[in-house]
């Protein structure tokens, strides 16, 4: 099986659009979610950051966790 080359950014490991595609949430190899405006421009130079959320605290309860971000 041939490996996928991630065709965003290198480092990309999750990403979605809203739905008119305006908006992308990229999750790079951190804890953190980076929101953008895409102004539905292809070309990533011109997204604007509008937030990043980080983990704040992780609880464990039995069999599952709860991920909480600000």
């Amino acid at each position: 099986m041939a490996k996928q080359i991630n065709r965003i950014l290198p480092g990309i490991t999750t990403y979605a659009w809203n739905g008119d595609c305006s908006r992308v949430a990229l999750c790079p190899q951190t804890r953190e979610i980076l929101i953008f405006e895409t102004n539905m421009q292809p070309d990533i130079s011109k997204w604007k950051l509008l937030q990043v959320l980080k983990e704040v605290c992780t609880i464990y309860n039995n069999s599952f966790s709860i991920l909480v971000m600000s």
